[in-house]
Parts: C-alpha cells; sequence; structure tokens
C-alpha cells in the first residue's frame, strides 16, 4: 500500500510539471509587475547584427508597460491601459493606436498570460537546462508576426527573453538589475509640445 501511495504522488508530481504552460506560469509568477534594465541585439537569418539597443522598462501588469531606449535608437513607448503610444524624438514624431491592436502580437503580453490563455495561442514546450529552464512558445495561428517567443530563466530568475519573426529575424532582450517596480511609477504619456502626432484611435 505504501508502495502504491509512493508511486501516486510521483505521478501528481510528474504530472504538475508536465504541462509547460502552467510551469511558465509558475515562473512568471513574480514578473506580473517590475522593473529591469535591457540589452536588446537584433540579427539577420544569417546571424550579421543588425542593431543593439540599451534601456530600461517597466511592467505594471497586463495592460500596463513602458519602454525607453537611450541615445543614439532613442525611443519610448508607453501602455497606458487604453492605448499604446510611441515617440521617436529624432523624429519628432508620437503614433498612438489601439492597445489591444497593437498587443495582439507583442511577446509581453505572455507576462501577464495565465496557461489558458497561453494553450489557446501558442504551443508551448519546455526544454531543462543545466542551471534553469528555457520556454518555447510557437503560436498556433499561422498568419502572425511572430514565429517563436522563447524565455529563458536562470534557476528562479528571468534572464531573457527572445523573438522570432516570419522573416527569421531575431530580436534577444536580456535583463539586467532586475528590481521590483517602484510605487511612484506612472504608466502616462504626455505628447511633448511641437512633435506630430499621428492619432490612430
Amino acid at each position: 500500500m505504501k508502495a502504491v501511495l509512493i508511486a501516486c504522488f510521483a505521478l501528481c508530481a510528474l504530472t504538475a510539471v508536465a504541462d509547460p504552460a502552467e510551469r511558465l506560469v509558475e515562473r512568471l509568477t513574480g514578473y506580473r509587475s517590475f522593473s529591469s534594465g535591457f540589452v536588446q541585439e537584433t540579427e539577420a537569418p544569417d546571424g550579421r547584427l543588425l542593431d543593439a539597443r540599451v534601456g530600461r522598462f517597466d511592467v505594471g501588469g497586463p495592460r500596463l508597460f513602458s519602454w525607453e531606449t537611450e541615445s543614439p535608437f532613442a525611443q519610448r513607448i508607453v501602455a497606458d491601459g487604453d492605448a499604446l503610444w510611441v515617440y521617436d524624438p529624432d523624429l519628432a514624431q508620437v503614433t498612438v493606436r489601439p492597445l489591444d491592436e497593437a498587443m495582439l502580437d507583442s511577446p509581453l503580453t505572455v507576462l501577464a498570460s495565465d496557461a489558458e490563455a497561453l494553450r489557446a495561442r501558442y504551443t508551448v514546450s519546455r526544454v531543462v537546462l543545466e542551471v534553469g529552464e528555457r520556454f518555447i512558445l510557437e503560436p498556433i495561428a499561422r498568419d502572425q508576426m511572430v514565429s517563436v517567443i522563447d524565455l529563458v530563466f536562470r534557476e528562479d530568475a528571468l534572464m531573457s527573453l527572445g523573438v522570432k519573426d516570419g522573416l527569421g529575424q531575431s530580436t534577444q532582450i536580456k535583463l539586467t538589475e532586475t528590481q521590483p517596480l517602484a510605487a511612484t511609477t506612472e504608466f502616462e504619456f504626455v505628447v511633448p509640445e511641437g512633435v506630430d502626432l499621428i492619432d490612430g484611435r
């Protein structure tokens, strides 16, 4: 009887970690709201480095985030809960569009998704690494701009978020100095004076 109980517990434990979507959601529990620096590199399908940027982003929930990159590729992106604002200082231009439309193909939606939502949109697989885990998400719908999203954890820490598009171009975002979101953080965008506003709402 004891052997049977041990076998049942072992089977339950295997089942608990067998669902990659559930495991990913468990891993992301501490990342519903946070702040982090990042280094972003974009490569062509042949491995050539196309772009490298440094910046910082804040996540305040499923519909709240800000993303800012430093010069020479300065840009600020803010999701305020209803709209997505993109400010390009070099162009003196602000573009705004409905958040639901803008976030449809964004990998940032993964951070706030539950297991059911992940399974509805992605085929999720899990790879056990020497000191962590890697999760690979492939959209079920074939008409998506993003073909693969991958998240890498080292122990309990989210280390990187990778995205590959339908043309094979890949972007890797490595997180640095991750910390809890400051209570004073605001997700609001005010259009600077003297810039063009392209309003797509």
